[in-house]
């Protein structure tokens, strides 16, 4: 962890949804809290990369801290925390 808080990469190998049984239009990418899409780093073996950041707050006690920044929100340890949302988002707007 830096000064500015716990930095973090992940990696897919593919844009490709897990399933996708409609063939729904779909924009790949790592939602942020706003809903937004994060720009994705294209590595040399085709895998994709996420880097981002997330920051630690003082929570109600020292036992809880609160994580924030673009791709958590929330107490630690809650279904929100980090990667909020899905990394697939239908055309339509809607998450898979």
């Amino acid at each position: 962890m830096d000064q500015d808080g716990v930095r973090f990469r992940l990696l897919r190998d593919n844009d490709v949804p897990p399933t996708n049984p409609f063939h729904l239009a779909y924009r790949f990418g790592l939602q942020d809290t706003s809903g937004n899409l994060a720009a994705r780093t294209q590595l040399p073996d085709g895998a994709i990369s996420f880097d981002f950041l997330v920051k630690v707050k003082q929570g109600k006690d020292c036992e809880h801290p609160v994580l924030t920044g673009l791709f958590a929100s929330g107490p630690l340890g809650t279904a929100s925390s980090i990667c909020r949302g899905g990394p697939w988002k239908m055309a339509s707007g809607s998450i898979a």
